[in-house]
This record gives structure tokens, C-alpha cells and sequence, in this order.
């Protein structure tokens, strides 16, 4: 009986037929390569977006700081009223 042996998708290139073999090469670079870039895109969308989270929470914080300098303008106005 033969005992099957675990074989990596690169070594199976090497078994198939020469036409096909360039064929299966190229489309593993491709998938290889469009995984690692998949890869990327999510870690650079991940950082923008929390960039984006951070901008927003500093408008609001200076948005909120403004806001009290007025009330405060206000008050200190009406007390010289």
C-alpha cells in the first residue's frame, strides 16, 4: 500500500506538465502576491481609520473648548452690564 504524502502547492507545479506548469506558477505569484496586498490595504484602511476616530475627537474637544470660552465671555459681559 502506498502511503500518501503531504505536498506543498509550489512542489505540485513541478509534477504537472510543462505547458500547464508556467500557467499554475504565474497564477500562484498572483494569489500570493494579490494576499499580501490584500493584506496591506486592510492594515492601511485599520490606520486611517483610526486617525480619522483621533481628528474627530480633537474637533470635538476644541469644538467644546470654544464653547465654554464663549459661555465664559458671556458671563463675564453680563457682569459688567
Amino acid at each position: 500500500m502506498v502511503q500518501a504524502h503531504p505536498v506543498s502547492i509550489s512542489s505540485v507545479v513541478l509534477l504537472i506538465p510543462h505547458p500547464y506548469s508556467a500557467v499554475i506558477s504565474t497564477l500562484l505569484t498572483f494569489v500570493t502576491t494579490f494576499r499580501k496586498a490584500h493584506e496591506e490595504n486592510l492594515k492601511q484602511a485599520e490606520l486611517e481609520k483610526k486617525k480619522a476616530e483621533k481628528d474627530a475627537e480633537a474637533e470635538k474637544a476644541k469644538s467644546a473648548q470654544l464653547t465654554s470660552k464663549n459661555v465664559l465671555i458671556l458671563i463675564l459681559y453680563i457682569l459688567h452690564l
